[in-house]
């Protein structure tokens, strides 16, 4: 059953997926939370992936933040940080459309050279990812 904060959803199909005997605290959006880890299939729309390594949230404590869930949508990081989702897949592009509260995933580039605004790493001042 889901947990009150749990609003963007919940692990709820059996079977799914396998604990892996490990859990956490994770610090990110304001917030400690309780993490199992998990080893299995996720799907994201018509997107499947399989294995993937996972963090199902079990309990949350707000510390006057954003109360946000941290979903991996980088690429790249630090080597003492547990493997992100988007590394573990081959999506090479992310799109979001807000009005219409969507995320696009994609397996090739969506923008060119000449559209895609440079980044900054930093992974090399200590940033974990």
């Amino acid at each position: 059953e889901c947990a009150p904060f749990a609003r963007w959803g919940c692990l709820s199909t059996p079977g799914a997926s396998v604990a892996m005997g490990d859990a956490s605290l994770e610090g990110f959006g304001g917030q400690d939370m309780g993490v199992e880890w998990r080893r299995g299939t996720l799907n994201i729309g018509d997107f499947a992936f399989a294995p993937v390594n996972f963090g199902v949230v079990r309990s949350s404590v707000g510390l006057g933040g954003t109360q946000a869930i941290y979903l991996g949508l980088v690429r790249d990081r630090q080597p003492r940080v547990r493997p992100t989702l988007l590394e573990q897949t081959d999506v090479r592009a992310l799109q979001f459309d807000f009005p219409r509260e969507r995320m696009i995933l994609a397996r090739r580039p969506l923008l060119t050279r000449q559209d895609a605004i440079p980044l900054v790493d930093l992974r090399r001042l200590g940033a974990p990812i």
